[in-house]
């Protein structure tokens, strides 16, 4: 027995978050796709507002001062250099978030952890998601169908994904 799945549209939408954005552009996305967002008070999920907010507050500047540089006597080079970061305020950024979405068409919906990420480039802060455990939530997943088709035909599985 053969089944094929297909990633849900709103798990592609939530995978393609690991692509780095601006305040701006991230903060529109968690605001386009707030229904799915999670508040866990006890594992440090953020209501969406709160993270939209942070998001949109997250101001810093990096400075890089370049002191010397060095060449040694077989004739690797290094630079000597002092980098610094300012903040225009004192915000806590949650180190992760949760979702609720199905990961295949057409099965129950699952709680997704995704960890936050920033970096400080020249032309402001960017963000990007990473899920937890990617794979390992996706086999699970795939188990769970495989679970429900031999209850429904009585096929003790495995089942082949195509």
């Amino acid at each position: 027995v053969s089944v094929t799945l297909r990633r849900s549209p709103e798990w592609d939408t939530w995978r393609d978050a690991q692509n780095w954005r601006g305040a701006r552009k991230f903060a529109e996305f968690l605001e386009d796709n707030r229904n799915g967002l999670i508040t866990r008070v006890e594992k440090g999920w953020p209501a969406w507002t709160k993270l939209v907010e942070l998001v949109r507050l997250f101001k810093a500047e990096r400075s890089i001062t370049f002191k010397d540089e060095h060449t040694a006597s077989n004739g690797d080079r290094s630079l000597e250099f002092t980098q610094k970061t300012t903040g225009t305020s004192v915000i806590e950024i949650p180190d992760f978030i949760g979702v609720r979405l199905p990961l295949f068409e057409g099965e129950a919906l699952s709680e997704v952890e995704f960890r936050l990420h920033y970096d400080l480039t020249p032309e402001g802060v960017k963000f990007a998601l990473r899920p937890v455990s990617e794979q390992a939530m996706e086999r699970e997943a795939f188990k769970d169908v495989e679970l429900r088709v031999g209850e429904a035909t009585g096929f003790p599985g495995p089942l082949r994904v195509t």
